[in-house]
């Protein structure tokens, strides 16, 4: 074998033990959501949203959080609500002095064959942590762009809620939470149906392109993009 030959063999075992680790460490959703179910299962419960350290969310500064991924300086933190565990992230909202806007998204992972997806719920807190607000399924809606899924909702804080101080996000409860087949490149539009007691809730799924369906799995962790604005509407004319 001449050098020119071995040189060439040489990059061919590179190269297929380099595709052999890059497809080992490829994980799909379906695999993603099995992890994050075992590790909501054994994870210990807080008893209250005044147990868990809460995130400074200031203006104009998105904040990325990873709702029930363990790092050695944050462990996952869980709750119960309505008899279920949920993962869940709090943050400290910015102090008021005028309406400002909150916007909350959820990006799906596990690649274009197997996508799944943290369904989430945001509940506004007082100071003394109970419960002011929070939002309904129909308040999501599924969107694409550039290559990137997310599910996203906004809200509002205005002189009626200057009493609010924290935002707590958890996951949807999975006994209201159904897979769905997501046409993510076909055109139209696709409903997500939640089931719910006396009837069902509808998120819209806004698609294009000519590829067939794939199945959106529900999982219950995920990462999340969250994101406080004033509130300055443009004047007619001015």
């Amino acid at each position: 074998m001449n050098a020119l030959s071995a040189f060439r063999a040489a990059v061919r075992v590179c190269m297929a033990a380099l595709i052999a680790t890059l497809v080992g460490c490829v994980t799909t959703g379906t695999q993603i959501a099995a992890s994050q179910g075992a590790r909501l299962d054994q994870a210990r419960i807080a008893t209250g949203f005044n147990e868990i350290p809460a995130m400074p969310l200031p203006f104009d500064a998105p904040l990325v959080h990873r709702v029930g991924i363990e790092r050695n300086d944050a462990p996952a933190i869980v709750v119960e609500l309505g008899g279920e565990r949920t993962f869940v992230a709090l943050f400290t909202l910015p102090i008021w002095s005028e309406p400002y806007s909150i916007d909350l998204a959820s990006m799906m992972f596990g690649g274009a064959a197997d996508p799944a997806i943290f369904y989430p719920r945001y509940l506004l807190l007082n100071a003394d942590f109970s419960v002011s607000r929070q939002s309904r399924a129909q308040d999501f809606v599924y969107r694409t762009g550039m290559g990137e899924g997310m599910v996203s909702s906004t809200v509002f804080v205005n002189e009626d809620n200057r009493n609010e101080r924290f935002l707590a996000v958890v996951g949807e409860p999975r006994t209201s939470v159904v897979e769905h087949a997501s046409l993510s490149q076909s055109v139209g539009s696709v409903p997500l149906i939640l089931p719910v007691k006396g009837g069902s809730l509808m998120w819209l799924i806004r698609t294009g392109g000519n590829e067939g369906a794939k199945r959106m799995r529900a999982a219950v962790g995920g990462t999340i993009r969250v994101k406080a604005d004033l509130y300055k509407p443009k004047r007619i004319g001015g």
